[in-house]
């Protein structure tokens, strides 16, 4: 016994010492530990970020030993307070300026702040309708009666509790498609006098908002509206296509405006024609169009104290003409004015289509049959059609060529049909044949037009 115990003694002592010459493992290293019964305990390896530095207790942390900064402090804090897991490590999530738990409160306060419109927030208003930032308390039940869109809006649950209404009405949101100027055109024809108006008439900028709100939002009635107005202050007509007017300055804006309408009008054709007449078809670098109003037809030199008569009469007419409404500031949009390619592309070929009947129009005398029957210049020397070849070139292509409607095939006929053409020898029933001819050329003109920007 006594032998045996000196002996595991001693290789007890061996043991011991040679455990003591080994080197003192590293607290950094993840190996096996030791715990206070003398067993090897497994440790769980650190993260790669965790291993290198060693994280001080709570009680030794102080202020000065953290940076000064405080932007690093939250920093150092976040880094300290990181889990150890490795798994934690490696998929890292991004860090929120506010506690997620505050996101839907904020897109509550979002949808519920906004601008109070001054005219269309009523008191008695069932629901608010917030457009860019904008709110407008109205009555559901008259935008449902006009509008199957907001029919189906306004009968949907949002679900929102008190916190997201205002005044305790709930907030739809029109997106960011819908338009400030486009809603309030919209109002201002259900709720205002744009309909009512007597002494004043709609802006094209107004008439142009209320045409868009009602595509947009599914109104009929003022769709309608807006059309027939269009078509009152703009007819499409020969007599609108020859006379001055102020179509010039929005055409390219109208041509746009009816496309994304999806309307092939009869306006859409007065719009191309006027189109082909700017300059550059009323495109700068701006895509705003230059205004250029057709020649007025030329008359003779002895209707001169008619002309100042009618110049006076003219005046008066223009001081009579009500004055435009604007429902809100005039705002354009970059994109209001930009013609597609495929409707540039149909203005050039209206203006080819132009040209080439002012050129068969301009280069050559009348030829109709009746300028030459014997039996209407018997008694005459030379029959109309002789007297017409005679003077044409000098009258219109030389005198008043560039005058009587360049380019402009109805313009051109209008103009050489105010001429006092007895002056020059034709007999006076040639010229009221011929009056009523170049009408009828204007007609087939006008209609062929049709033909050439598919609208048939």
């Amino acid at each position: 016994m006594d032998v045996d115990s000196s002996s595991g003694s001693k290789s007890t002592a061996k043991s011991q010492n040679s455990e003591s010459q080994k080197p003192a493992r590293s607290s950094k290293d993840p190996a096996s530990t030791k715990d206070a019964s003398g067993r090897t305990k497994s440790a769980t390896p650190a993260s790669s970020a965790s291993q290198g530095r060693k994280r001080a207790p709570p009680s030794e942390e102080s202020d000065d030993e953290l940076p000064t900064n405080p932007l690093k402090k939250v920093a150092t804090s976040s880094k300290q307070d990181a889990p150890s897991s490795s798994a934690s490590q490696s998929h890292k999530r991004a860090s929120f300026p506010f506690p997620l738990g505050t996101l839907n409160e904020r897109s509550k306060r979002a949808k519920t702040d906004g601008i109070r419109h001054e005219e269309f927030w009523f008191d008695d208003g069932n629901v608010v309708v917030r457009v860019q930032d904008h709110l407008f308390r109205v009555h559901s039940s008259i935008l449902k009666r006009e509008s199957s869109y907001f029919s189906e809006l306004f009968s949907r649950d949002n679900g929102e509790d008190d916190e997201a209404k205002v005044d305790g009405c709930e907030v739809f949101d029109l997106g960011p498609h819908g338009k400030k100027k486009y809603f309030t055109a919209l109002l201002d024809g259900l709720y205002g006098n744009l309909f009512r108006m007597t002494n004043r008439r709609p802006s094209f900028f107004t008439l142009a908002c209320l045409l868009r709100a009602a595509h947009q939002w599914d109104v009929p009635s003022c769709k309608a509206w807006a059309i027939s107005q269009f078509e009152k202050r703009w007819p499409a007509t020969i007599e609108s296509a020859i006379a001055e007017s102020d179509i010039d300055e929005y055409v390219s804006k109208l041509i746009v405006l009816l496309r994304d309408c999806n309307l092939d009008i009869t306006l859409l054709k007065l719009a191309f024609y006027c189109l082909a007449r700017l300059p550059g078809l009323g495109i700068d670098a701006e895509n705003e169009c230059q205004p250029n109003p057709p020649a007025s037809p030329v008359k003779d030199e002895d209707a001169g104290s008619d002309e100042e008569d009618d110049g006076e009469e003219d005046e008066e007419l223009e001081d009579e003409e009500p004055e435009d409404y604007d429902h809100e500031m005039v705002e354009w949009g970059s994109i209001d004015g930009m013609i597609s390619r495929e409707d540039i592309a149909l203005a050039f070929r209206t203006v080819v289509y132009r040209t080439n009947e002012w050129r068969n129009l301009s280069c050559t005398a009348p030829q109709f049959p009746f300028l030459s029957d014997g039996s209407k210049h018997k008694h005459s020397k030379n029959d109309c059609k002789y007297h017409f070849g005679k003077v044409w070139s000098r009258t219109i292509r030389e005198a008043q060529f560039a005058e009587l409607g360049w380019m402009d095939p109805l313009v051109f006929l209008d103009s050489i049909s105010s001429i006092r053409w007895a002056d020059h020898g034709i007999c006076a029933s040639c010229v009221t044949q011929c009056k009523a001819s170049w009408k009828g050329e204007q007609v087939r003109i006008w209609e062929g037009l049709d033909e050439e920007l598919g609208l048939q």
